[in-house]
């Protein structure tokens, strides 16, 4: 959970570096959830199993908001038009973003204590 939570602070970071400082969201959602994610992870280190829950749900909410997002960007990304790099980094951010949200869900589910 802590790794994925700085893996989060990190992308969103980038990603608002790529966006040139203008992608404010960028910067919430990877600065305020990834921290978020590492608070519950260590929580989770010293013994709250009510946190193994909350990452769960909190990394399946974010896969799914990175596919759309993705989606989103892949689907306006014009490979002849002056923004062409520029659009296509920050799909390519987001889908890597929903790819390791998806694994670590899946990790999570599998391991979470029933």
């Amino acid at each position: 959970m802590i790794g994925y939570g700085l893996f989060l602070v990190a992308t969103g970071l980038y990603g608002y570096q790529i966006t040139a400082n203008h992608s404010t969201s960028a910067l919430f959602n990877g600065g305020v959830f990834g921290a978020l994610l590492v608070v519950l992870g260590i929580l989770h280190a010293y013994g709250r199993t009510w946190t193994h829950t909350a990452a769960l749900s909190a990394t399946i909410i974010f896969c799914l908001t990175f596919l759309w997002r993705a989606w989103l960007q892949w689907s306006m990304l014009d490979f002849f038009g002056p923004t062409h790099t520029f659009n296509l980094q920050v799909a390519m951010l987001l889908t890597v973003m929903a790819a390791v949200s998806a694994i670590v869900g899946v990790f999570l589910y599998k391991s979470n204590r029933r």
